[in-house]
């Protein structure tokens, strides 16, 4: 579960910059949508930073992330939502 975790906390680094530095009030499917693209763009990144058997374990997190909606709709609403609650920013529904 390391992996997960430091996914997420990527995820959550690149959806702040996204919301303080592009768009400070976007909509919660703005935001949303956001929080899936970050957490597929925070795994592609840290696979480019592993090697071994580490990048083969966050391919397999990539690949389920791109195929498995239900699965990264659960994580990305936790996103969001401890964006929304750092940030401040309307609630999520």
């Amino acid at each position: 579960m390391y992996e997960l975790r430091l996914i997420v906390r990527k995820a959550i680094c690149l959806l702040e910059e996204k919301v303080r530095f592009e768009h400070g009030f976007p909509s919660v499917v703005q935001r949303d949508g956001w929080a899936r693209t970050c957490l597929q763009k925070a795994c592609e990144n840290i696979t480019e930073w592993s090697d071994g058997e580490v990048k083969y374990r966050y391919k397999k997190f990539h690949k389920r992330l791109t195929a498995d909606d239900k699965y990264v709709g659960e994580i990305s609403t936790l996103v969001s939502f401890i964006i929304h609650r750092k940030l401040r920013l309307t609630p999520p529904l």
